[in-house]
């Protein structure tokens, strides 16, 4: 009689213990669908910060006629507040890399926010591709697939910005810093001293979402 109730007991211990593996396995799955979710949720949320972006940079894009226009302005000009990183809450989108280039009716659409980009982006268009990206590095690597060149000012042996911009938008506040109107960078080098540099990235397209 013994015997049968420490067989009875094992039996069932061996049942609690699998209907507990399951509970894991299941609470695992949930997990990852919540996590999921809430994933596909920020990069709909990237996307349509974009689409925002591009529609308030065509409003100042009509009164003023640039052909690019950074969010650092829209921000300075009282069109956008910063646009808050929907993968990262205690960071901003990147002012100084987001812009929206006109070219005739068309309008591209370039947003950097942390690891993530959306580039080249029409704003009449109806998908996103949405890309992660390394950080910016001076030493070109076997994985690094996409090179730019960034500048800066030199003023009495020191960087005037406090980090390397793009061209366009180095233009714009060189222009803006020494009230004059250059066309270009290398007009700009036979009066003043600029520091270049090329750097490197890896870029993977991640998603496509519908705007």
């Amino acid at each position: 009689m013994e015997n049968k109730k420490l067989g009875n007991r094992g039996f069932g211990g061996y049942e609690l213990l699998t209907m507990a593996m399951v509970c894991l396995v299941l609470s695992v799955i949930m997990i990852e669908i919540t996590l999921g979710a809430r994933d596909n949720e920020r990069y709909k949320v990237f996307a349509y910060n974009s689409k925002m972006f591009g529609i308030n940079a065509s409003g100042l894009q009509m009164l003023e006629e640039q052909k690019i226009i950074y969010l650092s302005e829209l921000i300075e000009n009282g069109y956008m507040a910063p646009i808050k990183n929907p993968f990262d809450e205690d960071s901003y989108c990147n002012q100084y890399e987001s812009k929206v280039v006109f070219d005739g009716n068309k309008k591209k659409i370039f947003l950097t926010c942390g690891d993530y980009v959306i580039q080249n982006q029409s704003l009449d268009g109806s998908k996103v591709s949405i890309y992660k990206v390394s950080d910016w590095e001076e030493e070109k690597k076997d994985q690094k697939n996409v090179s730019k060149t960034f500048y800066n000012y030199l003023q009495n042996q020191k960087y005037v910005f406090p980090f390397f911009l793009e061209d366009e938008i180095f233009l714009k506040k060189m222009n803006y810093m020494r009230q004059n109107q250059y066309q270009n960078i290398d007009e700009m080098k036979n009066d003043i001293k600029i520091e270049e540099k090329t750097f490197y990235r890896t870029e993977k397209e991640v998603k496509k979402v519908k705007y």
